[in-house]
């Protein structure tokens, strides 16, 4: 699930669930998630932030295995992935400790979620201004501290995966 700051258009966190988790799964889920919120990470810190917003970049997402994560920039190329509070849904309705839990759980997550989409609405361009100049160079690059720190995300070739795949198989 992507989780989308519409009057931008730029997604603000990344959501895995699985029908049946198992612990190679949900190591695999929560790898692939890290890169994702690596690309959003990179993405926001493209924008014209001030410092003091770009202090606050965390992008966080939820593993529906049981598990907040997320991940920031620190200094120059050093991506650090967090791992947040775990949680379980409740086999029944009369363990309501475990609800709550899961409801603060969620409800951080959700107050994570709004917070970077309020900086968004904060920031100086206007629709009219995203529509004009698109593409043109006329939109400001970023100037705050961590926008000289971005690296290219690396992603396993589809191929090599195909075959680690089978190899985990094998084993």
């Amino acid at each position: 699930m992507r989780i989308v700051c519409i009057n931008q258009d730029f997604e603000l966190s990344h959501v895995e669930c699985a029908k049946a988790p198992t612990p190679c799964k949900a190591v695999n889920d929560r790898s692939k998630c890290l890169r994702t919120h690596k690309c959003i990470l990179d993405k926001f810190l493209q924008k014209d932030f001030s410092d003091e917003v770009a202090k606050d970049s965390t992008i966080i997402g939820v593993q529906f295995a049981g598990q907040i994560i997320g991940i920031d920039l620190l200094d120059d190329g050093l991506y650090f992935g967090l791992e947040g509070a775990q949680f379980n849904f409740p086999a029944q309705l009369s363990n309501i400790e475990c609800l709550r839990d899961a409801l603060q759980t969620l409800y951080f997550f959700k107050e994570n979620i709004v917070r970077k989409a309020k900086m968004f609405s904060k920031q100086k361009n206007n629709s009219y201004n995203r529509i004009f100049h698109k593409h043109s160079e006329t939109q400001s690059k970023a100037k705050h501290f961590k926008a000289k720190f971005i690296r290219p995300t690396f992603f396993t070739p589809r191929n090599k995966r195909v075959v680690q795949k089978k190899l985990d198989y094998i084993d």
